[in-house]
């Protein structure tokens, strides 16, 4: 399968908004349903430009015979205190799945974050999401929380997990230092 990875461009903003909402369609493990987005295409382009503008976030898209097949998104923070960690999402298609392109898409997004001296990159899964889980403590992430029953699919409650990788060493933290 030839696949090519890359930044999002603001040309795309309807092949990503039309990803999004089939993506939605294809799991439950996504945060949200399809009817649920609101954006037009003109919102989408507008916010892909801020993105391509941000020093701070940035979006990667999957590309497979000119056919959006995965993204994943760090949406960073810019306020000084904040500016060293952010949030990401990743979505690939469902017919795509286990063919190693989430894994693509975190390497890429890691080596992106380390190039920007981003410290830390957090993320939220659905507890019962097995399969990305393995995927995200393959790359080092940890547990830092739970938010119990943060999800309601419709029929259940699901605890919301907060992952965390954090992969610049910092020399000091403020509580370890002694008196």
């Amino acid at each position: 399968m030839e696949i090519k990875i890359r930044e999002i461009e603001v040309e795309d903003y309807k092949e990503l908004l039309d990803f999004m909402k089939k993506v939605k369609g294809e799991t439950n493990f996504l945060l949200g349903y399809p009817d649920e987005i609101k954006l037009s295409y003109e919102d989408e382009k507008e916010h892909i430009k801020k993105v391509k503008t941000s020093e701070t976030s940035n979006y990667f898209v999957v590309m497979k015979n000119n056919k959006m097949i995965g993204c994943i998104g760090f949406n960073g923070n810019t306020a000084r205190k904040m500016k060293h960690y952010g949030t990401i999402g990743i979505s690939v298609l469902k017919e795509y799945w286990g063919r190693g392109i989430a894994t693509t898409l975190l390497e890429k997004l890691i080596s992106w974050s380390k190039e920007k001296g981003i410290k830390k990159i957090n993320l939220d899964v659905f507890e019962n999401n097995e399969r990305a889980i393995k995927l995200y403590e393959k790359f080092g992430f940890k547990l830092e929380g739970c938010i119990e029953d943060g999800i309601f699919d419709g029929e259940n409650y699901i605890n919301l997990l907060v992952l965390s990788l954090i992969h610049i060493s910092e020399p000091t933290r403020l509580g370890m230092i002694s008196y």
